[in-house]
């Protein structure tokens, strides 16, 4: 699942089309080494506008409304002590819809769904949940004016210490709807044949209904200069990033980066970089400024392998982020380590880089070029093989200020004939930056939080129409920095059988075990057995 996300233990049936929006992060932009005279000019979005236009309407624009009902049972839906344990029986109707547009102007995606929950025994627990996931692409001025847009509506832990519930129906506390919202026009272009020049402005707000938590608005200018030389051994960059994060009855807090790169192209493939510059930030409640200064490579062997790394002297020590990309015909690898500031928002627009549909969409690179296309059928092939394209290790929780994440994620995807395999696994850090912490989060409890996670989806095919899938996720939390620093352990398994009726109607029934160990000062320990049944179909 994503990063901090909140997700149900079933999977998709093999009727859902909700296709992942794609990001920087996703590699969605990043252009192929071997295709392009040269990568750091700007990608021209309308280079193929004849071609779409030339295509009907209905190519051009999808429309897929959708319908799932869903009957579950479980033997703990508070998630609570053995001596505490209540069953109940648990109906979900779930209207949606998934809109795709690919056209020359106007590229995006749209996936809605709303469910509304009955319960049997105690309707005082009825509700109704929203989910999003949009992404949207407008050149208002071909080749130099874009507007990017972005939504996403998801179940989000409150605290990383709490209960975490693997399905939408547990009626527990720690979890709360939270919105984020994005704008962000920017203008991108050439000086001649000397440099490309991108400046954007990135506003981004969020929401949530749990009153622990504060609602936040983020306003990030952003700028690069860069030299564009194909013959030249030498080329140059200049940067820079302001930053101001508004937390609702919260601490407000800036930062400003400004910074110039001097790169030596060893070969088309291969570059290094040295850069210095300047960074000053309120973190601490003063404001500082200090001098910064790094390095870094980047190496693209092939069109299925890439490779970057990057390491900074910064404010608080060493940043870094090291990456590694592969894809073969049948499978897909990626590794990231990382270690930066961020903040709430920013970690929940980002996701994990290690998700099976992450792993899928680098595999498809070179069969869809168009990221768009791509998107969505990644995220079908998965769902056709019965694995839920977010599946994952649970990370990350809330918190009202800018905080320090230090993580390693891997994930690798394998392709058979009858079988799809996927594995992701992830350690991180996270510890306050600012000492203004407020006294319902995280690091007002553990002011380092350690966390660890796995997962391992099958999905085996039983004949042309059905499917087997199981699924494991392992999570463990740590804290320290306090005489009562919390730490907790998960495990969950998960077993599907998807049977579909028709090209447009499946239908699953599975059976889930959840045992939750906590060391008691976090939250009481629980078990969970429950047992579902479900059916969807596409219009």
């Amino acid at each position: 699942m994503n990063s901090g996300a909140f997700a149900q233990a079933v999977v998709p049936v093999g009727g859902v089309q909700s296709v992942e929006r794609p990001s920087a992060q996703t590699g969605a932009s990043a252009p192929d080494p071997g295709n392009v005279a040269d990568p750091r000019r700007p990608p021209r979005l309308a280079d193929n506008s004849a071609d779409v236009n030339s295509e009907p309407a209905a190519r051009r624009w999808r429309f897929e409304p959708r319908v799932a009902l869903r009957q579950s049972w479980t033997d703990n839906i508070e998630l609570r002590d053995d001596s505490f344990k209540k069953s109940d029986w648990v109906t979900e109707v779930t209207p949606g819809f998934s809109i795709v547009a690919n056209g020359a102007r106007l590229k995006g995606n749209l996936d809605y769904a709303i469910t509304g929950f009955h319960y049997a025994k105690d309707s005082k627990r009825n509700d109704h949940q929203n989910a999003l996931n949009a992404f949207g692409l407008f050149q208002a001025i071909d080749n130099f004016f874009f507007v990017e847009a972005r939504g996403q509506i998801s179940q989000q832990l409150v605290s990383a210490f709490g209960s975490r519930p693997v399905s939408n129906t547990s009626d527990t506390g720690n979890r709360t709807e939270t919105r984020v919202f994005s704008l962000t026009p920017y203008v991108k272009g050439e000086l001649g044949s000397v440099a490309v020049y991108d400046l954007r402005l990135d506003v981004a707000k969020s929401r949530t209904e749990d009153t622990q938590v504060s609602d936040g608005t983020i306003r990030t200018w952003t700028g690069k200069l860069e030299s564009t030389s194909d013959l030249a051994r030498f080329g140059w960059l200049v940067d820079f990033k302001d930053q101001r994060y508004d937390v609702k009855d919260g601490f407000d807090s800036e930062s400003q980066l400004a910074r110039g790169s001097l790169i030596y192209h060893l070969s088309r493939s291969l570059k290094i970089f040295v850069r210095a510059g300047r960074e000053s930030n309120n973190y601490s409640g003063n404001d500082r400024s200090e001098t910064i200064h790094g390095a870094g490579v980047e190496w693209n062997p092939t069109g299925r392998t890439q490779f970057s790394a990057e390491n900074d002297k910064r404010f608080f020590g060493r940043s870094y982020r090291y990456a590694w990309r592969h894809r073969a015909p049948l499978s897909s690898w990626g590794i990231v380590m990382s270690k930066d500031t961020t903040n709430t928002i920013d970690q929940l627009r980002r996701g994990s880089e290690s998700t099976p549909f992450q792993r899928m969409f680098d595999l498809l690179a070179a069969e869809f070029p168009d990221p768009i296309l791509r998107a969505e059928r990644a995220r079908q092939a998965l769902i056709d093989a019965g694995i839920s394209p977010d599946a994952g290790p649970d990370s990350a929780s809330l918190a009202n200020q800018v905080f320090m994440d230090k993580r390693i994620e891997g994930s690798v995807a394998l392709l058979g004939a009858r079988n799809t395999l996927t594995l992701s696994a992830f350690r991180s850090e996270r510890s306050a930056v600012s000492q203004f912490v407020s006294g319902g989060e995280d690091f007002a409890r553990a002011s380092r939080i350690r966390e660890n996670g796995a997962a391992i989806n099958w999905s085996s095919t039983l004949g042309s129409l059905s499917s087997l899938v199981t699924s494991v996720v392992w999570n463990r939390i740590g804290g320290s920095g306090s005489a009562t620093s919390p730490g907790t352990n998960q495990l969950a398994f998960n077993v599907q059988l998807n049977r579909k009726l028709s090209p447009k109607t499946g239908t699953a029934v599975g059976y889930r075990h959840v045992r939750f160990d906590s060391d008691g000062t976090a939250t009481e320990d629980y078990r969970e057995n429950a047992i579902f049944a479900m059916i969807e179909h596409r219009f």
